[in-house]
């Protein structure tokens, strides 16, 4: 007999698959990022039906299946009040990029829960550098030069307000700085 397992989690991508299911892949507080099906959730007498929506906290009960974890039974804890944003998509598919399946991590679970406190290009970019610096990535201050303007050091340490995204081409070579780190720690995608 499988096991069920219990733990808060939040979703980070959904696609469909078949007439009524979803393929879901959460991170959770105690199993890292898993992957998961919710079988029959798109049916309209489905008791699942709105709590598996992204970005929502939630206390999650898994088993695992033959070749796949399963979504038993979920409980959110309250939908994204303005919707998703492309800030908050982006987030996740660079908790996708940054996350092994079931690695589990406390600090990085902290991390994530602040997805739903970004609204702008700014808070996206503080997201991103709080993921680098919890999963260890983020170079120590002298070495950011290698990657980053002095505007945008600035911007790491806090000494700067949110003016520098002003500028498109300090935001791209903030961009370009994140992929430099990633590149530089062989975190391909």
């Amino acid at each position: 007999m499988n096991g069920y397992y219990g733990t808060d989690a939040i979703v980070l991508a959904s696609r469909e698959r078949g007439e009524a299911d979803v393929y879901l892949t959460f991170f959770t507080k105690d199993l890292g990022r898993v992957s998961a099906v919710a079988t029959g959730v798109r049916l309209a007498k489905s008791k699942l039906r709105g709590h598996l929506t992204l970005f929502t906290p939630l206390r999650l009960m898994l088993t695992r299946g033959s070749t796949v974890w399963r979504v038993i039974d979920a409980e959110s804890e309250g939908a994204l009040e303005s919707g998703a944003t492309p800030y908050h998509k982006r987030c996740a598919d660079f908790m996708l990029r940054m996350t092994g399946d079931e690695e589990p991590d406390l600090d990085l679970w902290d991390a994530v829960l602040d997805i739903r406190a970004v609204r702008n290009f700014s808070d996206e970019m503080r997201f991103k550098l709080r993921v680098l610096e919890v999963s260890g990535f983020l170079p120590d201050t002298p070495e950011q030069g290698k990657f980053f303007t002095p505007k945008a050091r600035a911007f790491i340490t806090e000494r700067s307000d949110d003016s520098l995204f002003a500028d498109s081409n300090e935001r791209e070579a903030f961009e370009e700085g994140i992929e430099g780190i990633l590149r530089a720690n062989h975190m391909l995608y």
